[in-house]
C-alpha cells in the first residue's frame, strides 16, 4: 500500500478513536472518487501526494429585496462577496494556516470563489479529511476531467442550402426576418452576451470586432483563438453579421465576452469551468462592471447530481440570476436515452434549458428530455418539467474558424438562437428581470407536442416576434 493511501486510512482510524462514530458518518461528504485516487499510488506520486478537489460549502442565502427597489448588480455582487467571505472565514483561516506551516497537511494552488461558496484546491488526504469534517462543507468532489457535449453532426460546407439562402432556416423558424422588417432597429445594439465555450476566431468576418473581453482558462493565452470550432459556430448564430451572404446571426449588433473553458479536443475540468463562470459574471472585476453580460450562452453540460446542494454549478447559476444575468443552457444530446436525460446545469431549476428542433418543427431525436428529479436546497424532493423551450438545433449553418462555415447538430446549436433572442428583448426592455424574461419566453413560444409545457419541447419552439410583443406590453 502506498504511504498516502495508508495515511488516509490511518486518519480515519485516528478520527474514529478521537471523536467517535458520529464524525465517521460525516465522512460520506467525501466523494468516492476522491477516496479512490487517494489510494492510487500512480496518481498520488504524479501529484506529489495531493489531490485536486472542489470543496462545496453551504449555499449563501439569496438576497432579499427591500421595498419596491431591486438591488443593482453592483449591490448584489458586494453583498455576495461579503456573505460568502463570512461563510468561508473558518475555512480560509485553516487553509492559510496550512500554507504558512511547512509541517502537517499540505495544500497548493487554492482559490476561493465568491460566485459560489466553493474552494478549488490541491490538498493532501489529511487536509481533505479535516476540511470535510467542517460543518460548513456539504461535499468534497474530485476536480475531474470534463468532456464537452459534442455535436451530433459536424459537416464543413462551402455554401448554404436553398432553405438557408437569405436567412438560415433557424432564423426563419424563430421569425427573425419578420423582426428585421417590423423592428429594424432591434439588432442587439448595446447588449453584452457572454459565451463559455471553446473560444472564438475573432477575425472571422461574421464576428470581427464584436469581442470586448477574453479569458483563456485552458492555456492562459492572451490572444483569442478557437482550436475546436464549436465556440465560433455558437458565436455566429448569436452575432453573425451575414458577411457570407446569408444571415446567420440572431442579434448581429451585440458585443461578446468570451471565456474559453474547453480545449481543442473538447475537454476541461470542473474547476476551470467554475472559474470561467465566475469570471464571465464580472470580466473587469469592478462592482459597476461595464462588461457584465445580460445573458450567458452555455452550450455544454454533464451529469445531474440528485442533491443540488452538492452541485458546485447550482450556486453559480443562482447568483447569475441574482446579478440579473440570464442563464441559457443546452439541454443536452442524450435524448435517445429517453426520459430523464437532461443533465446539469441545464436541469437545475434556476437554469433555462433549451431543447432542439429541426426544420420541420419536429423534436430532434437527440434532444435531451425531462422530467428532472432532484433534492433542492431545502432538502426537499422535487420533480419538474424540462426543457424550458426549444429552438432550431438540427443542421444549423454557422461560422467556423479561418473564415469557414459548417453545419452542426445539437442542443448546443439551439441555445445560441435563444441567447440571441434574449439579447434582442433586452435591447427593447433593458429593465426586465430574469424572472420576467423567463415568463415572456415560455408564454410566447409556439406550443408543439402535448398541450402546455412538456418534457420534450418545453413550453414550445421559440417565437421572437411574439416575445417582443409580450415584452412591450409589460
Amino acid at each position: 500500500m502506498n504511504i498516502f493511501g495508508l495515511t488516509f486510512k490511518l486518519s480515519i482510524v485516528l478520527l474514529l478513536n478521537v471523536v467517535g462514530v458520529e464524525t465517521y458518518a460525516r465522512s460520506s461528504k467525501i466523494d468516492s472518487a476522491v477516496v479512490k485516487v487517494a489510494n492510487d499510488s500512480a496518481y498520488m506520486n504524479k501529484n506529489e501526494g495531493r489531490i485536486s478537489v472542489i470543496v462545496v460549502m453551504e449555499p449563501v442565502e439569496p438576497l432579499l429585496t427591500s421595498g419596491w427597489v431591486e438591488p443593482s448588480p453592483a449591490e448584489v455582487q458586494y453583498h455576495l462577496i461579503k456573505r460568502t467571505a463570512e461563510k468561508q472565514w473558518e475555512m480560509r483561516s485553516l487553509v492559510n494556516q496550512w500554507v504558512t506551516n511547512q509541517y502537517g497537511p499540505s495544500v497548493k494552488n487554492y482559490m476561493f470563489l465568491w460566485s459560489t461558496n466553493t474552494l478549488i484546491v490541491e490538498a493532501s488526504p489529511e487536509a481533505i479529511w479535516e476540511m470535510a469534517e467542517m460543518p460548513v462543507v456539504n461535499r468534497v468532489l474530485l476536480d475531474e476531467r470534463v468532456a464537452m457535449t459534442q455535436p451530433v453532426e459536424r459537416v464543413p460546407v462551402t455554401a448554404p442550402d436553398k432553405q438557408d439562402e437569405v436567412f438560415t432556416y433557424g432564423l426563419q423558424r424563430i421569425r427573425i426576418p419578420e423582426v428585421r422588417s417590423q423592428h429594424p432597429d432591434i439588432t442587439g445594439e448595446g447588449v453584452i452576451v457572454g459565451i463559455l465555450d471553446t473560444g472564438l476566431d475573432p477575425n472571422h468576418p461574421e464576428v470581427a470586432g464584436k469581442m470586448i473581453a477574453w479569458r483563456d482558462f485552458i492555456s492562459d493565452k492572451e490572444q483569442a483563438y478557437d482550436d475546436n470550432g464549436h465556440g465560433t459556430h455558437v458565436a455566429g448564430t448569436i452575432a453573425g453579421e451575414g458577411s457570407g451572404g446569408t444571415q446567420i446571426g440572431v442579434a448581429p449588433r451585440v458585443k461578446l465576452v468570451i471565456g474559453k473553458i474547453f480545449s481543442g479536443s473538447g475537454f476541461s475540468s470542473a474547476g476551470a469551468i467554475l472559474r470561467g463562470m465566475e469570471w464571465v459574471a464580472n470580466p473587469d472585476r469592478k462592482f459597476n462592471s461595464s462588461l457584465r453580460p445580460r445573458v450567458i450562452n452555455n452550450s455544454w453540460g454533464g451529469g445531474m447530481r440528485s442533491d443540488i446542494r452538492q452541485d458546485p454549478f447550482a450556486q453559480q447559476v443562482v447568483n447569475w440570476v441574482q446579478l440579473q444575468i440570464f442563464p441559457a443552457f443546452a439541454a443536452g444530446n442524450s435524448g435517445r436515452s429517453g426520459a430523464g436525460s437532461i443533465g446539469s446545469p441545464a436541469g437545475l431549476p434556476m437554469a433555462f434549458a433549451v431543447g432542439a428542433t429541426n426544420a420541420n418543427d419536429e423534436l430532434a431525436d437527440f434532444s435531451s428530455r425531462g422530467p428532472v428529479r432532484i433534492i433542492d436546497f431545502e432538502g426537499k424532493n422535487r420533480t419538474y418539467i424540462k426543457p424550458d423551450v426549444s429552438a432550431p438545433g438540427h443542421q444549423v449553418y454557422s461560422s467556423m474558424p479561418n473564415g469557414k462555415y459548417a453545419r452542426m447538430s445539437g442542443t448546443s446549436m439551439a441555445t445560441p438562437h435563444l441567447a440571441g433572442a434574449v439579447a434582442l428583448i433586452y435591447q427593447l426592455r433593458p429593465d426586465l428581470s430574469v424572472e420576467q424574461m423567463t415568463r415572456i419566453l415560455m408564454d410566447s413560444s409556439e406550443d408543439l407536442g402535448e398541450a402546455g409545457k412538456d418534457n420534450h419541447f418545453g413550453a414550445g419552439r421559440l417565437d421572437v416576434v411574439k416575445a417582443l410583443e409580450a415584452a412591450s406590453r409589460i
